[in-house]
Formats: C-alpha cells, sequence, structure tokens
C-alpha cells in the first residue's frame, strides 16, 4: 500500500489515483497532511475517514486547551545529556535548538505536532565540529511527503520541500509519535463537539426563539414564495425587534429549549471524550467529574500525569535524540528530558524524605555518582 502526505488541493485529488515519483510541495498549494490508501483520498473532513483540518479541530476549547496543555508542559522540561550516571553539557542543540526563537517554542511545536499527526519533523542547519546537529529548523509536517514499502509500515522515500526548494533527506530528523494523532483517531470525537459548539451558537443568538411559520388561509405558496417570505422575516427581525403578521401567517415556537437539549451537558461529554483521547486527567479539561484535588496527592496526581499521558511524547523525542546516528547523539550517549520541577509543584520545593513529610529540610547531597550530580 502506497501511503504518503497530499496537498488539499483539487490538482491532487486528481492525481492522487496515478503513481508520483516526487510530489512537490509548495506553501500555496499545501495543505493540513494526510495519507492516500486503498480507498483514496482521505483529506475531505466531510468524508467517512481520514484526518480532519488542524485549523478545523482548533475550534473546540477542548481540542486546544488539550494541544496547550501537553505542548506546553513537555516544553518546560529541560532536556539532559547522559551518559550512564554522569551528566554532561547539554549543548547548544538541547538548550537552543532554533537560533531565532527560545527553546520553550520550539519544543512545544514538535510536541504539538506529535499530538495531532503522527511525525514531528525539524531540518538540522548547522553542524558541531564532529557532525552532530547544533541547530536546527521545525518544520510543518504540511510540506513532508513519504512512500512506504509494500505490506509494511517501512518508509522507503521520504521528501521535503520548504518553500519550493527540495531538503536533503540526511538534513531531516524524524520524530515518531504514539499513533497516528488526534486528528484522525479523535475524527468522530471533535465533529460531535463542533456540533455542539454550533448548536449553542444558535441558541445563543439574540434575534429569536427557534420557531416555525405556519399559514392560516387555504392558498397554497410555492416554493419561491415560501423562500421570499422566510427572508423577509428574517430580514425584519434582525431590524425590528418586534414583528408583524397578517391573518394569513401565524408564527409557532418550537417547545425545544437549550435544556431541553442537554447542550451544557453535552458540551462536557465532548470535552470528555477528547481527555480521553488525549489521556489528559478530565480534571485538567476543566470537566466536572467529582473528584477534588488536595495538596496531599497533586505531586502523585502530576506525577500520574507525566508517566501516563506525557510520557509516549517525551519517550519519542528523547530516544531520537539518544540514537547513535549523525542526526542524534554520540555513542553512549542519552538524552532525557529532566520533570522533577513539575512533579513537585515549585521548583524550590524539596522532596519528601523518608517519613514523607513534605516539609521536611533539603536530604543530604548526593554522591558523586548518582544521577543528580553534574559531572566534575
Amino acid at each position: 500500500m502506497l501511503s504518503r502526505f497530499i496537498p488539499r488541493t483539487s490538482s491532487a485529488v486528481s492525481a492522487a489515483s496515478e503513481p508520483v515519483s516526487v510530489p512537490v510541495l509548495t506553501p500555496a498549494a499545501a495543505g493540513p497532511p494526510a495519507v492516500v490508501g486503498d480507498q483514496g483520498p482521505a483529506w475531505g473532513f466531510l468524508g467517512p475517514y481520514g484526518a480532519l483540518p488542524r485549523a478545523l479541530a482548533l475550534r473546540v476549547p477542548a481540542v486546544r486547551r488539550a494541544a496547550n496543555l501537553i505542548s506546553g508542559t513537555i516544553s518546560t522540561f529541560p532536556l539532559e545529556r547522559w551518559r550512564d550516571d554522569v551528566k554532561l553539557p547539554s549543548g547548544q542543540l538541547l538548550t537552543a535548538p532554533e537560533d531565532y526563537r527560545p527553546y520553550a517554542r520550539t519544543m512545544a511545536a514538535i510536541v504539538r505536532d506529535l499530538v495531532f499527526y503522527p511525525y514531528a519533523w525539524v531540518q538540522v542547519t548547522e553542524r558541531d565540529y564532529y557532525g552532530f546537529p547544533k541547530r536546527v529548523r521545525w518544520l510543518d509536517p504540511e510540506y513532508i511527503s513519504f512512500e512506504r514499502n509494500f505490506g509494511t509500515a517501512e518508509v522507503s522515500e521520504v521528501y521535503a520541500f520548504y518553500k519550493s526548494r527540495q531538503i536533503p533527506i540526511g538534513d531531516l530528523i524524524c520524530f515518531e509519535g504514539p499513533d497516528e494523532g488526534l486528528l484522525v483517531y479523535g475524527r468522530e470525537s471533535i465533529l460531535t463537539a463542533l456540533m455542539a459548539e454550533a448548536a449553542a451558537k444558535r441558541y445563543a443568538s439574540p434575534e429569536i426563539p427557534t420557531g416555525y411559520l405556519q399559514q392560516e388561509g387555504n392558498y397554497v405558496l410555492e416554493k419561491g414564495e415560501i423562500r421570499d417570505l422566510l427572508s423577509e422575516w428574517q430580514k425584519a427581525r434582525m431590524e425590528f425587534a418586534t414583528g408583524y403578521l397578517n391573518a394569513g401567517v401565524s408564527y409557532k415556537t418550537t417547545q425545544s429549549t437549550a435544556a431541553d437539549l442537554q447542550l451544557v451537558e453535552a458540551r462536557e461529554e465532548c470535552a470528555l471524550q477528547i481527555s480521553r483521547h488525549t489521556g489528559l486527567p478530565p480534571r485538567y479539561m476543566a470537566v466536572k467529574t467529582g473528584d477534588s484535588m488536595t495538596y496531599s496527592n497533586i505531586t502523585e496526581e502530576r506525577s500520574d500525569l507525566v508517566d501516563l499521558c506525557l510520557a509516549p511524547f517525551m519517550a519519542s523525542i528523547a530516544g531520537r535524540l539518544s540514537m547513535s546516528d549523525r542526526n542524534g547523539s554520540p555513542f553512549g550517549q542519552a538524552v532525557k528530558f529532566s520533570s522533577d520541577a513539575f512533579v513537585l509543584g515549585v521548583p524550590t520545593q524539596q522532596k519528601p524524605d523518608a517519613t514523607g513529610t513534605a516539609d521536611s529540610p533539603p536530604a543530604p547531597a548526593a554522591p558523586q555518582d548518582s544521577p543528580s550530580q553534574e559531572a566534575a
């Protein structure tokens, strides 16, 4: 099966059914990435399958909050370089990977891509004396194209074009996410949330309640006349607060209300489904579940958040940067995230001692061979 990222254009639809050797993606033609397989183009969000456009998904408050929580939280975790139990200098790649914005912005963009898409990509723009990456540039996944070997998930060819320029394959670093991304597996939940938002917007309109016009006389209106009558009625209601109808037509209000449709409950359920897709606890999504959170268990709660929700994204990034190739790290070195400050709640707060007392004085310094100590 052939799979590749393609642009969302009409020309790409006609060309998707024929083999393409090297697809050229330009900023003007590129759109939300999607996969083309045996079932044809999968980027149409109104179709029965495929990925939703990211801009559309971000219109759902729960989706935006989930993406910001995951990417924003991981972007505050510094990257560290280790050799066995010895901490090494992090280097420029792990502290300031891009030369035009801080580390947190770059890391947030990478993690955000892994939330929505199967992959995140960066391009090596500068290497150190030994040939390892020193500076990178984040690439939008919309500009990346790849092919897989038939019947396998192995990538055979990768193409990258940025501003109509082809990027050398050897300078591409790919971070693979835990799955196909929220835009694919969370498709139905996102569409349901969009419909709930649209329904809430309708009932929030100050014009008139939802209803219908009923003809009282024997004269039967044609379709064109009915359309004109409804248009004039709507225009008049937008201009005047009070309406007028003659004896031949009456206005009937429907009995359904926002409370009857349970819009508040529906939107809460949609947010709960998004939290399940992303692995975030409902409390972080501001969903009412009846649970309470106290200071005594906030450390355990944050530890669970890191281990069960954030760890797959962190492992994807740290694992790729730890690989012993020209786009990773020297042999024997490993890259890890440090999440201690987040788990403890306050950066200056000390870990509880053996008795479990959080207010106990700082523990004695660890020996020199401990991972918490930097190499001399």
